[in-house]
């Protein structure tokens, strides 16, 4: 896929999940379709670096390099989750 291409996804939240219907609940659909963007990316982090301190983390030859894109995204994904935090807090 072209980065530049994007994707368009449709995604069912049911009780199944329900602290992430419950976190979804009452978001309009614009900003329910940016949490699940800043959920997925910080979940793609944390599968390709693994959670700090965590004995279950990936081994240092499992994950990829850390590399100035990595830094980046990263970066993105960290500064998107404190701006919904502080939006959050208000």
């Amino acid at each position: 896929m072209d980065a530049n291409e994007g994707c368009r996804v449709m995604v069912s939240i049911t009780e199944a999940n329900p602290e992430l219907a419950a976190d979804l609940a009452g978001m309009s659909v614009r900003a329910r379709a940016e949490r699940l963007r800043q959920l997925a990316l910080l979940g793609l982090m944390v599968v390709r670096h693994g959670l700090p301190g965590n004995s279950a983390s990936p081994s240092p030859s499992d994950r990829k390099e850390n590399t100035e894109e990595n830094s980046h995204v990263r970066n993105r994904i960290l500064g998107k989750l404190a701006a919904q935090l502080s939006d959050d807090v208000r």
